[in-house]
């Protein structure tokens, strides 16, 4: 077995957090799986970080060398989609099954915002505004999941790190903001991770994106915990994200 990944034992630690037993490094076929949850039904789970890119590396040593520097521009979604194709290369081996591909940054300057998963899934996006009706969001091409492409992944979910007791911490922001005095809030937050630590702690969530083009559908029910979000593509055109497939 090989060593873990950042991406990897964030998640394990968010399955044991949820109380979700599993089994690591799976095999499947010449290959393995990073994860199989034993819920119901089992899914089957192939987690990718995003680290330093080239580009990033090569920024940041001529920075370091006092030499000026061009700064790319942020790749919306080639890396995303990467990830994600290579993750459905490895679960096309246990089709049949929920398969979701699990995307972690581990420090890289992706973004991982909701536009930019859905674009990575569904393709480029764009907003057309018609003359005389509300803007629509299509998609135009590069898609990684469509009705006849990557149908084995049931969604795409991005894990990250949270904050475990965020009410703690907005009860003492909201008090703090009404003196209407910055230095107030600086001071209550002081106060509050020394009087409750664990206003501050941290803990693992996931935002779930959803694919309706898959074989197998992925059960809400499987990651419900209290800072995760299940998220459905309700901007499809046609029978692709109605209610009844949110199960």
């Amino acid at each position: 077995m090989s060593e873990s990944t950042a991406g990897e034992t964030l998640f394990e630690r968010y399955l044991g957090d949820r109380g979700i037993d599993f089994e690591p490094d799976v095999p499947a076929g010449t290959k393995n799986v990073d994860f199989r949850l034993k819920t119901t039904p089992v899914v089957f789970c192939e987690v990718k970080d995003c680290g330093i890119g080239d580009a990033e590396k090569a920024e940041a040593g001529a920075v370091a060398k006092g030499q000026s520097v061009y700064i790319s521009t942020p790749d919306f979604y080639g890396r995303l989609r990467d990830a994600i194709r290579k993750a459905a290369r490895q679960l096309r081996r246990v089709k049949g099954s929920p398969c979701v591909v699990v995307l972690h940054n581990n420090g890289s300057s992706v973004l991982f915002y909701e536009p930019f998963i859905w674009g990575a899934m569904f393709g480029d996006q764009v907003t057309r505004v018609p003359l005389d009706g509300e803007p629509v969001t299509t998609f135009t091409g590069n898609r990684v999941l469509g009705e006849k492409t990557n149908t084995t992944v049931s969604a795409v979910a991005v894990l990250s790190p949270t904050f475990a007791n965020p009410e703690l911490i907005e009860r003492a922001s909201a008090s703090a903001r009404q003196s209407g005095d910055t230095r107030d809030i600086a001071r209550a937050f002081v106060a509050l991770s020394d009087e409750a630590p664990e206003a501050f702690a941290q803990t693992p969530c996931l935002r779930v994106h959803h694919n309706p083009f898959a074989n197998t559908r992925l059960p809400r029910s499987v990651f419900n915990g209290a800072r995760d979000l299940n998220l459905w593509p309700d901007f499809l055109p046609g029978p692709f994200a109605q209610p009844e497939d949110r199960g």
